[in-house]
């Protein structure tokens, strides 16, 4: 389910989205190009809370994460992506709480690195059809080989 538009700026804003009606929101942030094209510049949503990379710090392996999450049975799916590539440079877990935010860290080695920047992706899944319930998503700078 999408929510409306809200315009931050000129160029910038955010979109509600949920997999289903009463679900919980993650808050979508884009941004409009120079050439006209949307951006996605992250993701926010309140049972995640990624505090360590923070948007725009560069990371190398291996990528130290540290936040508090609520999720179901506590379990965070962790990918860490690069820009133009469809495989993940690293993937896992991280475990919050099951009952209200607690915190959680994790240490993930990454493959190959090709591109100079890609995100942090944290997503809690359905524990009934496994589809994404929440996402928090960070933009970050990808230290070269």
């Amino acid at each position: 389910m999408l929510g409306s538009y809200r315009a931050g700026d000129a160029r910038s804003g955010e979109v509600d989205v949920r997999p289903e009606a009463g679900a919980p929101v993650t808050t979508v942030l884009v941004r409009r190009m120079s050439d006209g094209t949307w951006w996605v510049l992250g993701s926010a949503t309140d049972g995640i809370e990624l505090d360590t990379p923070g948007a725009g710090d560069v990371v190398a392996s291996p990528v130290v994460l540290s936040g508090r999450a609520w999720a179901f049975e506590g379990h965070v799916s962790v990918r860490i992506v690069e820009d133009g590539f469809p495989t993940p440079l690293a993937t896992g877990f991280v475990t919050g709480g099951g009952d209200t935010l607690r915190p959680f860290t994790g240490s993930f080695p990454l493959g190959t690195v090709h591109a100079t920047h890609g995100a942090v992706v944290l997503t809690t899944e359905s524990a009934r059809d496994g589809r994404v319930r929440t996402a928090a998503v960070v933009r970050v700078a990808l230290a070269g080989p």
